[in-house]
């Protein structure tokens, strides 16, 4: 028998949580994206005001799940 596949739409806070969850389920997980970063929305306004850069709160998705094992 072959093993399920789950495709999750998005790489925001909802998509990281599922492939989260899922991560020790016996599924093939396919993330979709239409970016390669995950943009920390909370704090855009620092970005906006010179605090952060935008490379400080948009990491790669790859590194995020990286760090979440």
């Amino acid at each position: 028998m072959s093993r399920h596949r789950v495709v999750i739409i998005g790489s925001g806070f909802g998509g990281l949580t599922a492939a989260k969850s899922l991560k020790r389920a016996d599924v093939e997980v396919t993330l979709v994206s239409k970016t390669t970063t995950h943009l920390f929305q909370p704090l855009l306004y620092q970005v906006a005001t010179g605090i952060l850069s935008e490379g400080d709160i948009a990491p790669t998705t790859r590194l995020v799940l990286r760090k979440q094992q």
